[in-house]
């Protein structure tokens, strides 16, 4: 069953590529969605897929990407789906 989340990450998360390698992990994990840069200088994902899977992009995000540093993130799991077709990165 797909689920839908909406993460924030904060830290040391713009400048660091990390985009990029949210984009290529959601992509592996088969995951569909999109990652911005948000002003108040944190990282949004809004991700759908198999629990699980969302679950373990979390964790790998949460460990570090490259130069990235989280400090802290934010999970909100939403109930209405959005028919995602790919996982972009949103400018």
């Amino acid at each position: 069953m797909n689920k839908q989340s909406v993460i924030i990450f904060r830290g040391i998360v713009q400048g660091v590529f990390l985009r990029l390698n949210i984009q290529k992990l959601a992509l592996k994990l088969g995951l569909v969605g999109w990652v911005k840069n948000e002003l108040d200088g944190s990282v949004k994902v809004k991700v759908q897929g198999p629990e699980q899977n969302i679950k373990q992009l979390i964790q790998l995000i949460n460990q570090g990407l490259g130069a990235a540093k989280i400090d802290n993130f934010e999970v909100d799991w939403e109930n209405e789906l959005v028919n995602f077709k790919n996982f972009s990165i949103k400018y």
